[in-house]
């Protein structure tokens, strides 16, 4: 396969579980890999691979978890492997939410990957433009009193 990540499925597990015990209600992803879907991978593939935390994922949201993820700033037609779980994993589907982008004047931002394939669990919020100055003003890393605008998908998943 095309997507070669290593111990994902340890990591996620890890993640999800704490989730559950520590009664998380919105899980707000945005993890900065993977570009579009590979519609090379199948169900059989991530069911094999990412069987512990996909038990994680579904053990968190019967707990009450809504889950979301950044779909990516491929600007991709689909989206990203992560964000687009689902897709292969159905049953995560109704406590899924993947997030693209919109940009100030309410479009699709050109940077955003496109629902695409996960349209059934897609939704879009404002994440700025990096064709314009327009950005989503949010607090600089290592400050705690200065900002910057960003732009991105993982922009628009806080305000879902």
């Amino acid at each position: 396969s095309a997507i070669s990540l290593g111990n994902l499925d340890s990591a996620l597990t890890t993640i999800f579980d704490h989730h559950t015990t520590d009664d998380i209600r919105v899980s707000n992803n945005s993890w900065g890999f993977g570009n579009s879907f590979d519609t090379n991978v199948t169900e059989a593939f991530v069911r094999a691979n990412y069987s512990n935390a996909i038990t994680a994922m579904n053990n968190a949201q019967a707990n009450g978890t809504l889950i979301l993820f950044s779909n990516g700033n491929d600007s991709g037609t689909t989206s990203s492997f992560l964000s687009g779980l689902p897709v292969h994993v159905n049953e995560l589907s109704d406590a899924w939410l993947t997030v693209a982008s919109v940009d100030v004047n309410g479009l699709e931002a050109s940077y955003t990957n496109r629902c695409g394939n996960a349209a059934d669990f897609c939704v879009t919020a404002p994440g700025g433009d990096f064709d314009t100055d327009g950005g989503i003003y949010a607090a600089y890393n290592g400050s705690t009193t200065d900002y910057q605008r960003l732009q991105g998908t993982s922009m628009a998943a806080p305000h879902v």
